[in-house]
C-alpha cells in the first residue's frame, strides 16, 4: 500500500498454521493464519524497519495478537513476502497426546 514502508529485498519467513483449538486432525489443516508461537526467520535491520512501520500505521491489522497479527499481515500469502509452512511434525499450537503420537518435536501449549 502507499504508505507502508519499502518491502526489504530479501527475506525469509516460516511458521506452522494456528490450529485455533485441540480438536484438529493430525497433520492439522493448512490455514492461511499462521502461528507466531514457533517461526523461523532471516532477521535484519531492513526487515525490523518495515515491521515498525507498519506497527505504527493505525488499524493496518487486527492488534489482538500483537506480533502474531502484524506477522500475518506483513508476510500473508496474498503479499509480495509471504510466510511459508514448516513441515508440521516441526511444531504444533493447542497440541494434544494424538501429535505426539504422529511425531511432532515441539508443542506450542499452555496447560
Amino acid at each position: 500500500m502507499a504508505n507502508e514502508p519499502p518491502l526489504p529485498s530479501d527475506y525469509g519467513f516460516a511458521s506452522r498454521p494456528d490450529t485455533f483449538g485441540p480438536d484438529h486432525a493430525a497433520p492439522p489443516e493448512e490455514r492461511d493464519y499462521l502461528n507466531a508461537g514457533f517461526y523461523v526467520f532471516q532477521p535484519s535491520s531492513l526487515l525490523f524497519e518495515y515491521y515498525m512501520g507498519l506497527f505504527h500505521i493505525e488499524n493496518r491489522f487486527n492488534g489482538g495478537f500483537p506480533e502474531q497479527d502484524l506477522f500475518n499481515y506483513a508476510h500473508r500469502r496474498s503479499s509480495n513476502m509471504p510466510w511459508r509452512s514448516l513441515q508440521w511434525t516441526w511444531n504444533v499450537n493447542h497440541s494434544t497426546v494424538r501429535d505426539y503420537e504422529a511425531g511432532v518435536k515441539s508443542f506450542h501449549a499452555k496447560y
